[in-house]
């Protein structure tokens, strides 16, 4: 019997007890001799129904192949071609879903794919008795929503892992039919859908498409057409959104109310507004003691699916939020608004009744257009975009340009006391500073008196504005390990005074308070006070590094006035990212919402937050000042964890998706690291205080501060760094092995001449060779120079060993310090590290057992070796000096070149054993017989 297809929308499944009646007698097994005649009746009763059922089935589709023949006769070639290439156009926006799970509704199967498009039509195959057959289709408006539903492939819905395939195109006539074959002891075999290999997937997939997408790639975005261009140079004029994608949306500015029809009945009205775009809704908050809302919202004009707008104002003092009155728009009529036009000016608009006809009162103030991304009201509008997300959360999901604090670097030299108030003549003094979180102390003094001396620079990192103090304290050590505060003294970094050029400061005398204890316990400042002479400063002539050095976006002193001219402007266009990773579950699947963070200099931004989908599109376009050419643009995407009413600056943190860097030039600076720790520290607290706030990790990920983490990934990546450094040295030292054993007669040969005439022609070897080399090395880089990547410098996936990761060392890398594992995990983890380390310090020490052997030469771990050296430099010196006496143009031509001769002597004219002078040197001692 042959199986039908339905489709269900929303349909309920029937139960087992309804199939009851429905029995197979050839899968029955009904022993005849021994039954009563009751179950004989029974069955042959059930047979005859069953027999009547079959002959329905047979006669309906008798009629329906009737049906269908008849309307196939009178319809048209054009028809029919018409018909085709509809059903092709529905297919290119459809999905294929299998392995759903028999209880899964059309409405969960909706809810699943709702992020990737607007859901036309969910289709689930049944049989001919509405049992599921695991499978069915997802029609969606747009075609684009099929690409991000591809990426929802083995998600889980009702704990089962998704198939999600392109919907093919079903052609009349091309059924395709593979008979089954004959097995002698299963009998026909079930037929199976071919599964092509995991390395050849059409759709994208598999390892070599993984491997694949770390690429980069070039796209042709559909941004505008023409740039608003000025006057030449860095002040050029250039349109806000040339360099992205640009999507309309309907803008609906909500101001206030007035007379409404249901003040005088209730004394205390408390409306509120609803806005109805087709399945989109917005609504205003209460309007309760406040004089008007002025509140945007933003619907995206490519999702809307109705012609008309209804806005509705409700009260929330009645039951139910009651209808107050209404307003409706047609969305064709509507303007729009192209920048740099000035705001539209909102309007009174009169409020009608459900039917449509005018209140007679009641008037709400409104201002609707339709614009672009690049519309100033855009980045405060509640987006529709939202759904998922209500109340506070909204305010965590805009864009947002940061500008971090001015840093500068202050200077503290501690250069003596005087009259310290001890009761030791001989105290062992120091000095302790605090600046905020930070606190340093100078060493203990070297002429430990009463007039203690350091001499000894103090650095800090402060922040504009200068709202702290800095603290400096004078403690003394005790004989019992204790401390005792001799005085103490608070300078306002207000007060301190600015240097911005390496010039000399004057040393000034401070006094220092002394805190003494009153007999009810409260410490006061005593009236007498010793002094301190320091040297404190603001050094703005030098830039403070929050990035790391090689890496860094800004080099430009901290005093304006140093700083030079403007080179260009930096333009960003930032369009979307595709393939994300699920980063958290909600509803039962995985889900990401992402947001992109960039930084360049002290310019942050943020773009907003793309809700529940794999593939966000934010297209907004930045620009920055550019005054140093050899600068790096740093970008990260993270996935934004408050969204449902959690504090921003508590609850779960924002983990990191990426992060990539586009590179202006190569960067070649020393390194600051401390100073560079106590920047982040200040631009973390400081940005983590903004609306909506960039949170900690959010700053520390984009300025690398856990680059001194551990990371075995990072480990064996610089180790291989490592060794492909030497290995250019190692290479050329087999390379001249090979010349010295003459594995290549001709080489070698080659080697010897060449060497014969650099020694006995080295002039013109300089003369001609080195013109001849240049001129070679200038053909090599014009051959070259066409083959060089033209995009900017990528991610290398194969340098960073991204490819061979496994789990756990990505696990280990992103863990939390101290680690959150415990047990089996952290030994585990212990013993791969001993592993390679065992490498590192097997390499140090053959390093340090080399320069040992060298040490000893003229030392006297061996009694002989230094000897031995001894005689040999003086036989060197005396063939030397007997050398330099002859008096022949020749002589260290001939010494230099008897010397190549018997390096590169073929091998019929040496022995193979090690020479006197190697094993020499091997036999020199080393520490490492001394270590434990």
């Amino acid at each position: 019997m042959e199986e039908e297809e339905h489709e269900v929308y929303g349909g309920e499944i029937p139960d087992e007890g309804e199939m009851e009646g429905d029995l197979d007698p050839h899968n029955a097994d009904v022993d005849m001799s021994t039954a009563d005649d009751d179950a004989v009746q029974e069955l042959d009763e059930m047979k005859k129904r069953l027999k009547e059922m079959e002959d329905e089935a047979a006669a309906l589709r008798e009629m329906q192949a009737k049906v269908e023949k008849e309307m196939g006769a009178v319809q048209d070639p054009a028809s029919a071609a018409a018909n085709q290439a509809s059903r092709e156009e529905a297919d290119s926006r459809s999905v294929f879903v299998g392995n759903v799970d028999y209880a899964c509704t059309p409405e969960e199967v909706q809810q699943h794919f709702q992020s990737c498009g607007t859901v036309n039509r969910v289709t689930i195959l049944t049989d001919k008795y509405g049992q599921p057959k695991g499978f069915g289709y997802v029609e969606f408006l747009e075609a684009e929503a099929v690409q991000e539903a591809l990426l929802l492939n083995e998600s889980e819905l009702h704990g089962r892992q998704l198939k999600v395939l392109p919907k093919r195109t079903n052609v009349p006539g091309m059924k395709q039919f593979r008979p089954r074959r004959f097995n002698p002891y299963m009998g026909y075999r079930s037929r199976r859908p071919y599964v092509p290999p995991y390395f050849y997937s059409p759709y994208g997939f598999g390892l070599r498409a993984m491997a694949q997408n770390f690429a980069l790639k070039e796209i042709k975005p559909n941004t505008s057409k023409g740039r608003v261009t000025g006057i030449s140079g860095p002040d050029r004029l250039t349109s806000s959104r040339d360099l992205v994608e640009e999507t309309y949306y309907l803008f609906v500015r909500v101001v206030k109310v007035k007379e409404l029809p249901w003040n005088a009945a209730l004394g205390n009205c408390d409306p509120f507004v609803e806005i109805t775009v087709g399945n989109y809704k917005g609504r205003t908050a209460y309007l309760g003691n406040k004089s008007n809302w002025n509140e945007v919202f933003a619907f995206r004009k490519e999702r809307i699916q109705t012609s008309t707008m209804d806005i509705v104002v409700r009260e929330r003092a009645l039951p139910n939020d009651e209808f107050i009155g209404k307003i409706c728009f047609n969305i064709s009529v509507i303007p729009t608004r192209v920048p740099p036009d000035s705001p539209l000016a909102p309007q009174w608009y009169k409020l009608d009744d459900k039917t449509g006809i005018s209140l007679g009162m009641g008037e709400l103030m409104l201002a609707i257009w339709v614009g672009t991304q690049a519309d100033e009201a855009f980045p405060n509008a509640t987006n529709s975009d939202l759904t998922i997300v209500h109340g506070d959360s909204i305010v965590n999901t805009r864009s947002q340009v940061y500008m971090q604090p001015k840093l500068w670097y202050l200077r503290v030299s501690i250069v003596e006391g005087q009259d310290l108030v001890s009761k030791n003549k001989t105290p062992e003094v120091y000095v302790k500073a605090n600046l905020g979180f930070v606190s340093l102390k100078t060493r203990v003094s070297s002429n430990k008196s009463l007039n203690p001396k350091w001499g000894e620079d103090l650095m800090f990192v402060a922040a504009e504005p200068f709202v702290e103090s800095l603290i400096l304290t004078v403690v003394e050590k005790q004989e019992d390990k204790t401390e005792v505060t001799l005085g103490k003294c608070e300078i306002p970094l207000s007060k301190v005074s600015k240097r911005n050029l390496p010039e000399a400061v004057g040393a000034k005398w401070y006094d220092l308070k002394q805190v003494v204890a009153e007999g009810s316990g409260q410490a006061k400042d005593a009236k007498f006070a010793t002094k301190l002479s320091m040297k404190v400063s603001l050094d703005g002539g030098y830039h403070v590094f929050d990035e790391p050095v090689h890496v860094s976006s800004d080099f430009r002193p901290t005093f304006k006035q140093l700083w030079p001219g403007t080179v260009g402007l930096l333009e960003l266009g930032i369009l979307g990212a595709t393939g994300l990773i699920p980063m958290k579950s909600r509803n039962g699947r995985g889900t990401t919402d992402a947001y992109c963070v960039a930084k360049y200099g002290p310019k942050w931004i943020r773009t907003r937050t793309a809700v529940d989908t794999f593939a966000p599109k934010w297209n907004e376009q930045y620009a920055w000042d550019i005054y140093e050419p050899y600068s790096v643009l740093t970008i990260g995407i993270f996935d934004n964890c408050h969204l449902h009413g959690e504090g921003m600056l508590v609850g779960p943190k924002d983990p990191k998706i990426g992060k990539l860097r586009i590179r202006l030039s190569t960067l070649t600076t020393d390194k600051l690291d401390s100073l560079r720790q106590q920047a982040v520290d200040i631009l973390s607290m400081r940005l983590t205080r903004t609306e909506p706030p960039l949170r900690k990790e959010v700053v520390e990920c984009m300025l690398d501060a856990d680059a001194q983490m551990w990371s075995m990934r990072r480990a064996k990546a610089n180790f291989e760094r490592l060794k492909a450094v030497f290995g250019v040295f190692v290479n050329a030292w087999k390379v001249f092995g090979d010349l010295r054993k003459w594995k290549n007669g001709i080489s070698s040969l080659k080697a010897l001449l060449a060497g014969l005439i650099v020694v006995f022609y080295p002039t013109r070897v300089l003369l001609w060779g080195l013109a001849f080399l240049t001129l070679y090395c200038a053909v090599v880089v014009f051959k070259r120079f066409w083959k060089l990547p033209k995009a900017p410098p990528f991610m290398n996936v194969k340098l960073s060993l991204a490819e061979s990761v496994n789990a756990d060392d990505l696990d280990e890398e992103f863990d939390s310090f101290p680690s959150s594992k415990q047990g089996d995990v952290l030994r585990m983890r212990y013993d791969r590290l001993r592993s390679f380390a065992a490498k590192i310090m097997h390499m140090i020490g053959d390093l340090a057992c080399h320069g040992e052997r060298i040490n000893s030469l003229w030392t006297r771990e061996d009694p002989r070796a230094p000897w031995i050296f001894l005689v040999a430099c003086y036989v060197a010196a005396g063939c030397i000096h007997c050398i330099s006496d002859i008096d022949h143009p020749w002589d260290w031509k001939i010494i230099a070149g008897s010397v190549w001769l018997y390096v590169i002597r073929p091998p019929f004219l040496r022995r193979d054993v090690p020479s006197a002078p190697s094993i020499f040197f091997r036999k020199l001692p080393t520490k490492v017989d001394r270590l434990l």
